[in-house]
């Protein structure tokens, strides 16, 4: 367009980007730009961002850039995509966030969130780290340590097994260590066991039709 058409305004004309980008110049060519996040055209993101509750940004506003408009994710939610909406994830173990574990998991335990879905929330899991075993959801775990059954320096390992006896751990607390106890089979009485294997007993006065007593004192 040329504002004055007198011979003597010279050098007045302009250029003007069409729509819809944007763009003037004087006795040049124009820089057009288009904001694809804020304008309607057919490249455009058209609201489809802030209708999912996230941020638009186009990087690069040069009208020949089309479809380069990105879609992120709001924060705590992690999440980034060209030209769509993006699928927004968060993983409430390591974030912080109203739902997030934010330490719950309590030392020797491992947090784990499965479904790091921006909209599956509360459903991270605390679990026990071996030999402890135990596990909650959305909560501190509480462990147990079974020393007749796990493997550990102070567990029992075979030595009840060993000699046919049965092992008891009367406090399975990971803090109540090497209290595991060994017991012998009826009719023998335990003496000991408690940490090692028990020493078998038995009265044959007092039990009744022993095979190895005749007669008793």
């Amino acid at each position: 367009a040329d504002p004055d058409t007198a011979a003597d305004s010279l050098s007045d004309w302009t250029c003007t980007c069409p729509p819809p980008s944007s763009g003037l110049a004087t006795a040049a060519a124009a820089d057009c730009v288009i904001d694809e996040c804020t304008v309607d055209c057919s490249s455009c993101s058209k609201g489809a961002c802030s209708n999912e509750g996230q941020d638009c940004e186009d990087p690069d506003h040069a009208a020949d850039m089309l479809s380069d408009w990105t879609c992120t994710c709001k924060a705590p939610s992690t999440g980034m995509v060209t030209a769509g909406t993006a699928d927004c994830t968060i993983d409430e173990c390591t974030y912080t966030c109203t739902t997030c574990a934010a330490g719950a998991c309590a030392p020797a335990q491992t947090c784990d969130d499965s479904d790091t879905a921006a909209d599956s929330l509360r459903d991270w899991v605390c679990s026990c780290d071996a030999p402890t075993v135990g596990n909650a959801t959305a909560q501190t775990a509480v462990c147990v340590l079974n020393e007749c059954v796990a493997t550990c320096g102070t567990c029992a390992g075979t030595t009840c097994s060993d000699h046919d006896q049965p092992c008891a751990d009367p406090n399975p607390s990971p803090g109540s260590t090497g209290d595991w106890e060994c017991s012998c089979h009826d009719p023998f009485t335990t003496v000991g066991g408690v940490g090692m294997k028990a020493h078998c007993e038995v009265d044959e006065c007092a039990v009744e039709k022993s095979a190895n007593c005749t007669s008793c004192a």
